[in-house]
């Protein structure tokens, strides 16, 4: 089941992935940083009321072994009355929220913003009911379906002339198609609860929205104070820039759900989980450093292609960013570590370390420019790795050291990569034709340690399937070191 719905997910994301890049391409070249900025500061509170929801709903949905129908219809009614307070609060401060930061027409795309958050309930809903039921298929294909509902509408009326407008309609038009499709496959409605209860938040609710709102408030504090301080076009080309890198995060975030699964179902075996779960980390690390050292290395033709060249000058932030991608990877998989281990106290701490760090990171430096902000916030991301962790989360799988030394090699794999490209490929090639053909075969040259690793640093069905794969090449009988 775990495979299954991990394939399903991770399939979804890159299906999600492939269509926001095609849209991307299409909408950077047709509205301005001006326009993104406005969205970037209108998404960060969509964001902000999902993560909510999936505290709210998504979390007690999956973990409530009793779940009534009575418990989840309250839970979608009081998600409803809280995000209709949340609602009419923000469209009353919508006007004030755009003098604050001198954005204009961020007042309408905040307003725009509230049918959003009151459809997301149904989503989040639908959302949790099809995994708990194991209907992994169905979520992902719907996934899908929603990521086209927003982005065709959304390039059609770009290309019209609505400019600002394409985004904020199309979101509607998105999200409501999405909702009425997971509550129709779910099975879920408007009906009222024969008995009104709460018995389904109690404390897996409550920690699991404040883990999902700190989530977003380090992820986004970075995006907010960019507005505050450098104004729209600046949060334009910064949100641009990490969207990319978000994109890049999404195969990988998919499995975190299925991870967690995996090591809730394995702490209580003997034996091997220290061995499974340092293998894991090693392995999604030089993945994450390949990838990252990829995005570095040809950050000015990746922007040039899904921006185009007004957008040019967010490549180094793109780059900054992409340095980080390993740790925001490892903390991922330590964020699984610690839910299955039942720690979400130190979950917690750790992301309101992440949050507090940046904060103060981004209101000393902000104002010297965006690529000082990447550089708080990949800091900050790197920083968080070293806090210690309680001894519930490191007993079963390992000490903190031994977990941060298998992230070395594919961290260190990666800055191989760049560091020969900044210190021997760009100064020594002047034509960007030749110097991306070297920097291609450089990338290439840098995927083969992952293809001979050890044996002994993969599962035992992994080393022997790459050896079948590898007979009949010049690397047969190289893979091993068991």
């Amino acid at each position: 089941m775990i495979a299954r719905s991990g394939a399903w997910m991770v399939g979804a994301r890159f299906g999600r992935t492939f269509i926001t890049l095609i849209s991307m391409v299409a909408l950077a070249r047709l509205l301005t940083p001006t326009d993104f900025g406005i969205v970037a500061i209108s998404s960060s509170i969509i964001v902000l009321v999902l993560s909510l929801l999936e505290g709210l709903i998504d979390v007690p949905v999956m973990r409530q072994d009793d779940l009534t129908t009575d418990m989840l219809r309250s839970l979608i009614w009081l998600s409803l009355l809280v995000v209709a307070i949340f609602g009419t609060i923000l469209f009353f401060v919508a006007p004030l929220a755009e003098r604050v930061m001198e954005f204009p027409r961020l007042s309408e795309a905040l307003r725009l913003a509230i049918p959003v958050l009151l459809m997301n309930v149904h989503f989040i809903a639908g959302t949790a009911v099809l995994r708990r039921q194991l209907r992994f298929r169905e979520a992902a294909l719907l996934s899908i379906a929603s990521a086209v509902a927003y982005s065709l509408p959304a390039v059609i009326m770009a290309f019209a002339g609505f400019g600002l407008w394409s985004i904020l309609i199309a979101q509607n038009i998105g999200m409501f198609a999405t909702a009425i499709a997971f509550s129709v496959r779910a099975g879920i409605g408007l009906a009222l609860p024969e008995r009104f209860t709460l018995a389904g938040v109690g404390m897996v609710g409550g920690s699991g929205a404040l883990s999902r709102v700190l989530a977003w408030a380090w992820t986004s504090v970075d995006t907010l104070i960019v507005g505050l301080l450098l104004g729209p076009a600046a949060t334009g080309l910064y949100a641009r820039a990490y969207n990319i890198n978000v994109q890049m995060k999404e195969p990988f975030a998919a499995v975190d759900q299925t991870l967690r699964q995996a090591f809730a179902g394995l702490k209580g075996r003997d034996g091997g989980l220290v061995e499974h779960s340092v293998m894991g980390l090693r392995l999604v690390t030089m993945l994450s450093g390949l990838v990252a050292a990829a995005v570095i290395v040809l950050r000015e033709p990746i922007v040039l292609v899904l921006l185009g060249t007004q957008w040019l000058s967010a490549a180094p932030v793109v780059a900054i960013l992409a340095a980080s991608f390993p740790a925001r990877i490892g903390r991922l998989y330590f964020d699984s570590l610690s839910a299955s281990a039942g720690s979400m106290t130190n979950l917690i701490l750790r992301q309101l370390f992440l949050l507090v760090v940046i904060t103060l990171g981004l209101l000393i430096f902000a104002r010297q420019g965006l690529q000082y902000v990447a550089l708080v916030v990949s800091g900050a991301v790197y920083i968080a790795m070293l806090l210690p962790q309680a001894r519930s989360e490191t007993g079963s799988y390992g000490t903190l050291g031994k977990l941060l030394m298998a992230m070395l090699p594919g961290t260190a794999l990666g800055a191989i990569i760049v560091g020969i490209d900044t210190m021997i490929l760009r100064p020594a090639i002047d034509g960007w034709s030749f110097r991306f053909a070297c920097q291609v075969v450089l990338l290439a040259l840098g995927s083969v340690p992952v293809i001979l690793l050890p044996d002994r640093w993969l599962p035992g069905r992994w080393s022997a399937a790459r050896k079948r794969m590898l007979h009949r090449t010049p690397f047969a009988g190289k893979g091993g070191g068991s």
